[in-house]
């Protein structure tokens, strides 16, 4: 894996840039434990800030395309249950199972009902897995609340499965150091951080919130640029269920020409 570009901006550098703003110098080294932790604070809450911006931004809540990276997971035989990661939000659409010898259909996504009602009626059922659902756990004292990836039938042997994850950020620290967005955003989550500050300590919306919106305006509109022109086709799936039940349809959708399959 190649190193991160020199200008990405990192939790540090915002440490600097804050701790600057709210005259404690530059040098967090130099902070004491009070000045730290509200400058921590601050960070905290304009990250956030960034990654789902108010409605007084006016400005739709942004479908952040850093925030949905492609993830696999590995399958085993006789296991249909499979913790996520922690940072975890959702999948977005199938997911697919990757092999470089054999074509597989989409696993499409049901409700955790549809995989327990299954397991019922045949819980020793085992195949390549045809469909997904996601369970969300209790919120545990020590963890938090995490998900688990639910697969039908029981995988008979082992499987690569992809698929889009819908990431929730983990908080910045000196180890998880680079936010997400790259350098592409760093300066619209340096101008978040700024304008929470100003808001703390001046309580005013001022410079640097206008600064922000600003910015905020231009990530936005560079994102949307990454976006895909086309999402490929959206077939209606309403009916999924009863067509899961016919043979011809669980291989995926295929066409023939000259005896050979597409």
């Amino acid at each position: 894996m190649g190193a991160e570009p020199s200008l990405s901006g990192t939790f540090r550098d915002l440490q600097e840039e804050v701790g600057f703003h709210l005259g404690y110098g530059r040098n967090p080294d130099d902070f004491s434990d009070d000045q730290e932790a509200e400058v921590d604070a601050v960070i905290q809450a304009g990250y956030r800030q960034f990654l789902t911006p108010p409605q007084s931004t006016n400005m739709a809540p942004p479908q952040w395309t850093f925030l949905k990276p492609v993830i696999s997971i590995g399958l085993i035989a006789s296991r249909w249950e499979y913790d996520l990661p922690d940072d975890f939000g959702a999948f977005e659409g199938d997911l697919t199972i990757v092999s470089t010898s054999t074509r597989y259909s989409a696993l499409r996504q049901v409700g955790e009902g549809v995989i327990r009602e299954r397991r019922s009626g045949s819980s020793t059922a085992s195949g390549t897995p045809r469909c997904y659902a996601i369970q969300t756990g209790k919120v545990q004292g020590g963890t938090g609340q995490r998900h688990s990836l639910l697969v039908w039938p029981t995988p008979d042997t082992t499987y690569a499965v992809e698929g889009r994850m819908v990431v929730w950020p983990q908080r910045l620290t000196t180890t998880n150091k680079y936010p997400y967005g790259g350098p592409a955003h760093y300066e619209t989550i340096l101008a978040s951080c700024l304008a929470v500050a100003e808001q703390r300590h001046d309580d005013m919306k001022g410079p640097m919130w206008q600064s922000f919106v600003e910015r905020l305006t231009a990530s936005v509109a560079y994102d949307a640029r990454m976006k895909p022109e086309r999402l490929g086709y959206n077939a209606d799936r309403s009916d999924w269920t009863a067509r899961d039940t016919d043979p011809r349809m669980r291989e995926g959708y295929y066409t023939t020409y000259n005896d050979v399959r597409y």
